[in-house]
């Protein structure tokens, strides 16, 4: 497995016992959230995820900060994602490191 800065196994054997029970929490409640969308998803059957539930349950002003709440999120879920990608995949190609855009231009350039 490849070296990065983070390290899931690092991060755990840091966090020391308690991960069994931090990781129990956790899944109870995303199971707890998965069961309110499911209700959700019954009483209210459009498409739209959060946009469409607080529309038809809290009105339309709701639905438009829950919606922007939701852009907001997915944008900086993607670019967290591309970060991470980007740096584990350079680890395993064998990249050099860099930490901004800027050394990486003059390390390329010559």
């Amino acid at each position: 497995m490849p070296e990065s800065s983070y390290s899931q196994g690092r991060t755990l054997a840091n966090a020391g016992p308690a991960v069994e029970l931090s990781f129990l929490i956790a899944e109870v409640v995303v199971g707890l959230s998965a069961i309110c969308y499911a209700e959700l998803a019954t009483t209210v059957p459009v498409a739209g995820s959060a946009y469409a539930f607080s529309f038809a349950t809290l009105g339309e002003m709701v639905a438009f900060v829950i919606g922007m709440d939701l852009v907001l999120a997915f944008t900086v879920g993607s670019t967290a994602l591309a970060t991470s990608f980007s740096q584990y995949l350079g680890v395993v190609l064998g990249a050099p490191r860099s930490r901004s855009p800027s050394d990486c231009l003059r390390r390329y350039r010559g």
